[in-house]
């Protein structure tokens, strides 16, 4: 389905975790049973030497304050786990850079690096420990066995060596790149309309820990596209008019913009183009890559080569697919006629229509086979889970209507008021203007008592295309959950 003797794709994977140590030197350990590497004590002379070095920052802590000391006794126990596992990969064979920075610092992708990841949280549950908070950096690797291997080897090493805890905020991350050269705009374009298409297939396979997270958020629940159509149609976009909006003809910078949290940073996005918008931008050191947030954190080898076998083989196929294959694939979305949204009608819903797609006639498995991705089918075959979404209220843009909750209705006040209701509504799709010979006043006595929600959503975003746009994809009309959409914006 795609083209081939095509260069391959190239890859990076940061390993979030927490690795236990015990605080004291004098502390017993725990479980006398663990055999793995709990003590990263410092020395003397190691105390002495990161003092002299935040001395020369001019940040040298107060010896005398035994909070400072304590807190100069973690940090370098910190650095001295870090240390330990450079030595333990490096002795493996592994290419380990010798440097000791944090998770900001301008990265060497030509060698496993291991920084410190402040935002990394302890365990909830109570334990005895002092815990690292590591962040393993792969080297850029071309996509193949090998490196496979190597990442397979790394993780392996990492679980027989030491106590390592991925349950609460880590992640795992990968970035997938073009060498040095980036993705053209087109192939971002075809990536985040298959990602808004395929999101609850994605979903089903990576669980419910990251779904849409402070971290990650969703396109299709919190994406600057989403929130402003739902601002202007009072209504979620359809999955095949998302699709649509993203094959817009915009650059990657645009589509950056429009997937990324509306109020928030380009960065924290299940599909982060951060890097690839900053470069486009001039920024020299954004990174020609796209990096795949979503997957919680583990060190399963299996789980993490699998992941990085599926990212990849996506951006593959939207990048190198024939076109027709590739519409063929989305045009899939269109037989998605309802999705849950945890308000309450799901189960009605699932008895008149029966499960949602990414549930029933074309899952992970199904979308995963259709591109050639076997392996990744294989593997996921068995470990989809159902996503529980709860009820996020009233969004930006939509209407209250007071009169669903008026006891005081007779039967045929209600129906009138109903009727008039969806008149509204559908008169509110049609994108009437001064110029139309149908007019629409929202404040007319004719509707029933209505209130708009306070809109708080920035309308700085281009919107130079009102009609919509279907990039060569054809529409096709369905009875489904999702009211008759109005075109794209």
């Amino acid at each position: 389905m795609s083209k081939s003797a095509l260069p391959p794709l190239t890859f990076g994977v940061e390993l979030e975790m927490a690795i236990a140590c015990i605080r004291r030197e004098y502390d017993k350990d725990p479980d006398p049973t663990e055999t793995r590497n709990l003590r990263f004590h410092p020395t003397d002379d190691d105390i002495a030497n990161y003092n002299a070095k935040q001395a020369i920052l001019g940040l040298e802590p107060d010896d005398s304050d035994p909070n400072d000391r304590a807190v100069v006794y973690d940090i370098v126990t910190t650095i001295n786990c870090k240390k330990h596992i450079q030595a333990l990969l490096s002795k493996a064979g592994l290419p380990v850079g010798s440097d000791l920075h944090d998770e900001y610092a301008e990265g060497d992708f030509s060698v496993w690096e291991i920084v410190e990841d402040i935002s990394i949280n302890d365990p909830e549950q109570p334990n005895p420990y002092y815990w690292a908070k590591i962040e393993i950096r792969s080297p850029a690797y071309f996509f193949n066995r090998g490196a496979l291997e190597a990442v397979q080897q790394v993780c392996d090493l990492l679980a027989t060596n030491y106590c390592v805890n991925t349950s609460n905020n880590c992640g795992l991350h990968v970035h997938v790149g073009k060498q040095d050269t980036g993705f053209d705009d087109q192939s971002v374009r075809n990536l985040m309309s298959f990602v808004w298409a395929f999101e609850p297939q994605l979903n089903s396979i990576l669980g419910q820990r990251r779904f849409n997270i402070v971290y990650c958020v969703s396109p299709r629940e919190s994406s600057r596209y989403a929130m402003k159509y739902m601002q202007k149609y009072g209504m979620r976009p359809k999955p095949i008019t998302g699709v649509q909006h993203f094959q817009e003809d915009q650059d990657l910078s645009w589509v950056a913009e429009q997937s990324a949290e509306y109020k928030g940073d380009l960065k924290f996005n299940s599909v982060n183009f951060k890097g690839l918008h900053d470069r486009a931008k001039g920024d020299i050191y954004g990174k020609p890559t796209i990096e795949f947030r979503q997957h919680e954190g583990t060190i399963d080898a299996e789980r993490v080569t699998n992941w990085i076998s599926t990212v990849v083989g996506i951006v593959d196929f939207v990048c190198h697919a024939y076109p027709h294959d590739l519409h063929s694939l989305l045009l899939v979305s269109t037989q998605e006629t309802w999705e849950t949204l945890g308000d309450g009608t799901d189960e009605s819903y699932e008895e008149s229509d029966g499960p949602v797609l990414a549930e029933g006639n074309f899952t992970a498995v199904h979308l995963f086979e259709w591109m050639g991705l076997h392996g990744p089918a294989n593997f996921y075959r068995d470990k989809m889970t159902v996503i529980e979404k709860t009820d996020s209220g009233s969004q930006p843009g939509w209407i209250l209507w007071p009169h669903e909750h008026d006891k005081s209705l007779s039967e045929e006040e209600r129906t009138g008021m109903d009727l008039r209701r969806e008149l509204f509504e559908s008169m509110r799709q049609l994108k009437l203007n001064e110029h139309s010979v149908l007019k629409f006043d929202q404040s007319s006595p004719f509707w029933p008592p209505h209130e708009a929600l306070e809109d708080d959503i920035d309308r700085d975003t281009d919107e130079s295309s009102e009609a919509s746009s279907d990039g060569g994809l054809p529409s096709e009309e369905s009875e489904t959950r999702y009211e008759e959409s109005p075109g794209d914006k």
